[in-house]
């Protein structure tokens, strides 16, 4: 019910006055979290190279049939390849566009920096189902760098979000096939 709710938060502010001023440091972290990308030095530069392939190759060669089109045929406002060939060079745009402020945002990430006492960006995890004794074994990085098939999360996943900050010996639950299994952290290393 909307009032009895509202009445247990505002008891819940009386008692305790800096809980929106809590709430309000949670979100800026979260904000400068989601603002930054956290990837390898191998990610960075993939993505550099695709950026560079996407300006240089895919966009000068959009530009040539462009060119031919419109020169072959004298009016192009109905010209059917030539209006496709303008939509193809938009979507290319865009894609360069978003990449570009991706790679802007990009934080490569400083090995010698990792800290392997909890699981954090940059580690690998050993994990111990506590049902089945089945040991799992995850690499925490970043969104351009994971792959599930070879056990690299991206630390925006919801399997990393529950295993960073956790210590050795800690237990971490998450969804595994929509089933919620407990696990606990054996081991903790940089990836590398």
């Amino acid at each position: 019910d909307e009032s009895q709710l509202a009445k247990f938060e505002d008891v819940v502010k009386s008692k305790f006055s800096n809980i929106a001023e809590h709430k309000a440091q949670v979100e800026e972290e979260w904000k400068i979290d989601t603002e930054k990308l956290i990837v390898t030095r191998e990610g960075f530069e993939r993505k550099k190279s695709e950026l560079d392939h996407m300006v240089n190759v895919e966009m000068v060669t959009l530009s040539q049939e462009l060119s031919a089109v419109s020169e072959a045929s004298g009016d192009i406002r109905e010209n059917v390849d030539y209006n496709a060939l303008m939509e193809k060079q938009a979507i290319l745009k865009l894609a360069i566009s978003r990449l570009d402020e991706e790679l802007k945002k990009a934080d490569v990430l400083d090995v010698s920096k990792i800290n392997a006492d909890s699981v954090n960006v940059g580690t690998k995890v050993e994990l111990q189902d506590l049902e089945t004794s089945k040991v799992l074994s995850f690499t925490i990085l970043g969104p351009w760098d994971a792959d599930f098939e070879k056990g690299i999360l991206s630390y925006r996943s919801p399997i990393a979000k529950a295993m960073i900050g956790k210590k050795i010996g800690e237990e971490v639950s998450f969804n595994i096939d929509d089933e919620l299994r407990k696990f606990k952290i054996l081991s903790i290393a940089k990836y590398i």
